[in-house]
């Protein structure tokens, strides 16, 4: 029987955010205070300021190690796409932990992430979000100098949210047993040379097959849905909600085969450009805080069971997925509550990219990740306890 393969690919639920105007520069802000330890445990509620916060009693501790905020407060432009994988960057906004740490930060909506590479590389914005992709490394190896700071999105056990799905009459019909019979047939991505691709390309390998053995074409997600209904396409890679809501309205099979696939899969990842880097470097160490905050809220409801509707509630009121019954069926990204990245993967896809043609020149992984700003948040916060 066919098992179907599945990975986190890159998010395009696109926000529904008002424009921004286009930022300005800030100037580097005065030196901190020594952080010093406070008295209270690091189990204690927490005291942000905001009304969201006072109203979210499961909201992630105080930092066991906190400094005063930074003052004058340093505005922080980060690029977001509106997926639920932006979950972190919403709910310290909305919890407040940026303003716990003097950071005025601005939420801007991208249509991609690889819309924000120029922008960040250039410091219209201080921070990018985005899919891993060949495009990324290309970029970074023509000298665009961004850096790889801690994770967006993974897949791991228990946090699924993209699969390969399969034409249901054909899966019925006995036309596809195995990945062996997609074989020629119609087989969508959301696009070439990134991590979907990659996916797919592991699950034909199961059958003996590789990305080059099936008729690989390019489909928006909505459009593939039409290509199902319509019966012109074969096999996709559908990240959530078309995952759930296909099979459920009979147009496509999902057969679970989530954790053998591609385990360990670093989908997206959350970069500092240059300019945020030099000229607002302690900004960039206190926004990781505020963030792996909003991720543990994060973890804290959907593996903790702990104040999940109101994390909920945050995400239907920041991104575009606004339907309550839905959170209740679909998968949902991984975000690593330490923030850090898999590294070897980010490694193997490179290795990927440029077996296949998509990447031209090889980067040295290790000076494009940069853990210093996961470490530091850590350094305060402790290390998360699932």
């Amino acid at each position: 029987m066919l098992r179907a393969c599945v990975g986190v690919m890159s998010l395009p639920l696109i926000a529904a955010c008002s424009p921004s105007a286009a930022p300005s520069p800030t100037s580097a802000p005065a030196a901190p205070p020594k952080p010093a330890p406070v008295a209270s445990p690091s189990g204690s509620a927490s005291a942000a300021a905001s009304p969201s916060s006072a109203a979210s009693p499961a909201a992630a501790a105080k930092p066991a190690v906190q400094v005063a905020p930074l003052s004058p407060t340093v505005k922080v432009q980060v690029g977001l796409i509106g997926s639920t994988s932006d979950a972190g960057f919403y709910l310290a906004e909305e919890r407040g932990y940026f303003k716990d740490e003097g950071i005025d930060c601005e939420l801007m909506p991208f249509q991609s992430g690889a819309a924000m590479v120029t922008p960040a590389a250039t410091g219209q914005i201080d921070v990018a979000t985005g899919a891993t992709s060949a495009g990324l490394f290309n970029s970074i190896a023509r000298d665009i100098p961004l850096k790889i700071v801690a994770d967006k999105s993974t897949n791991r056990p228990g946090f699924i949210f993209s699969s390969v799905v399969i034409r249901k009459d054909l899966v019925d019909g006995g036309q596809v047993k195995g990945w062996a019979d997609l074989k020629g047939r119609k087989f969508a991505v959301a696009a070439l040379g990134n991590v979907g691709q990659m996916f797919a390309d592991k699950a034909l390998r199961r059958g003996g097959l590789t990305w080059r053995d099936v008729d690989l074409t390019v489909l928006s997600y909505p459009d593939a849905g039409a290509a199902f209904a319509s019966k012109s396409l074969d096999a996709n890679v559908a990240i959530e909600p078309f995952r759930t809501q296909w099979p459920e309205q009979g147009m496509a099979v999902l057969l679970p085969d989530d954790d053998e696939i591609y385990p360990n899969n670093q989908a997206s990842v959350v970069m500092y450009g240059p300019q945020f880097i030099q000229n607002k470097g302690e900004a960039a160490k206190r926004l990781m805080v505020a963030y792996l905050r909003g991720i543990r809220d994060y973890n804290d409801a959907f593996v903790k069971k702990q104040g999940r509707d109101a994390v909920i509630e945050v995400l239907i009121k920041r991104t575009s997925l606004k339907e309550r019954p839905l959170y209740e069926k679909m998968g949902l990204p991984g975000l690593n509550p330490d923030g850090e990245v898999f590294f070897d993967d980010l490694v193997a896809q490179q290795q990927w990219f440029m077996e296949n043609g998509y990447q031209e020149k090889e980067v040295d992984m290790k000076g494009v990740v940069d853990s210093q700003y996961v470490d530091y948040a850590i350094s305060r916060l402790g290390k998360y306890r699932a």
